[in-house]
């Protein structure tokens, strides 16, 4: 809900807008990086894990991690059959 927002805030109204929205770093933000977000943290997190050889807890964040990714590569697809 935030995203709307700060882009909103960040471009404005009119035809300025439209063309920042349209070049391809805003398209890849827009697509992206709640994915790498979200992997940021995972891989940070399974880092300090399997240095602290607590191997249970990095085993969670791994199978999160390869979770989350088909998942949000699949995400318009699952939307499109649920809705």
């Amino acid at each position: 809900m935030i995203i709307p927002l700060i882009y909103w805030i960040y471009f404005g109204e009119g035809g300025d807008s439209e063309r920042i929205q349209s070049s391809p770093v805003s398209i890849f933000i827009a697509n992206w990086f709640a994915l790498i977000v979200v992997l940021s943290f995972i891989l940070v997190k399974l880092f300090i894990n399997i240095t602290t050889y607590k191997l249970a807890h990095a085993k969670s964040y791994l199978l999160t991690g390869l979770i989350v990714v088909p998942v949000y590569l699949l995400k318009n697809q699952i939307l499109n059959f649920l809705l």
